[in-house]
């Protein structure tokens, strides 16, 4: 039924081909053609990815409408809302907790006591359902200029059946097996054994690449969403990004000259 489900969005979105349907859904083709052989897939990734897709289609597996536009609300139906305090039908709470919490949070482990500074509200229709999220304030400059120092961002855990298809180049959160916490640019090499870890920040030379054995690592957090204080701009980013490449042309052709 999963494969059915597979082949009914590839001609929703108008995909002659598998290699289509894996670029739009952010995988690879040798992930899709797992999922079809296995006859399953990453429902988080498709209610995501698909977001016109009825996810009531999705988990009854091809019954009923496809399309959200094809569901209407009944126009007798009146919700009565409190403003003052979120209604859990409509909305979800994420706390905001301090970076070391997430490392004592595990994919088993439902409940936790720790100290919570505040929390935000969100819209259901903002986060997938069932996954374990948290709110964490970002710390130092390795991100800039894509996330700065006391961002907050929304991170959801992970399955250890889901790092093997994490996307690579997504902002994650890693806890190390010292309970050590990264968040970083992450290249997904697991089938060799490892993930590389990267900063956005130009300054390599204070923020440079490294390896985590997966044998290493305890948790993965996948950064779903950022709230920031700043506007960024994007030119100014790429005239910087020029300059450092400017600079070091110019430095080259200074030596070559020696």
């Amino acid at each position: 039924m999963k494969s059915l489900i597979l082949n009914e969005l590839k001609r929703h979105y108008n995909f002659k081909k598998d290699v289509e349907l894996a670029k739009f859904l952010e995988i690879t083709p040798q992930i899709l053609s797992n999922w079809d052989s296995r006859g399953t897939f990453d429902l988080h990734k498709i209610y995501t990815k698909c977001v016109d897709v009825s996810p009531d289609w999705i988990l009854s597996n091809g019954q009923g409408n496809m399309l959200r536009s094809n569901y209407t609300q009944n126009e007798n139906e009146v919700r009565k809302i409190n403003l003052s305090k979120p209604n859990n039908d409509l909305n979800i709470k994420i706390h905001i907790v301090d970076t070391s919490v997430i490392t004592k949070v595990s994919d088993q482990l439902d409940e936790i006591n720790f100290n919570v500074f505040d929390c935000i509200v969100l819209p259901k229709t903002a986060l997938p359902d069932n996954y374990k999220y948290l709110c964490i304030n970002m710390s130092g400059n390795s991100m800039l200029p894509t996330l700065y120092d006391k961002d907050k961002i929304v991170v959801r855990l992970l399955k250890k059946s889901e790092w093997y298809e994490m996307p690579n180049e997504h902002v994650y959160v890693v806890v190390d097996k010292n309970k050590k916490t990264y968040i970083k640019r992450v290249r997904n090499k697991l089938n060799n054994g490892f993930i590389v870890c990267t900063s956005d920040n130009l300054d390599k030379m204070n923020y440079p690449c490294f390896n985590i054995a997966e044998s290493d690592i305890m948790s993965i957090w996948h950064v779903e969403l950022y709230i920031s204080s700043k506007m960024i701009n994007i030119n100014e980013n790429y005239i910087n990004r020029l300059k450092v490449v400017e600079d070091r042309l110019d430095n080259l052709s200074q030596a070559l000259n020696r």
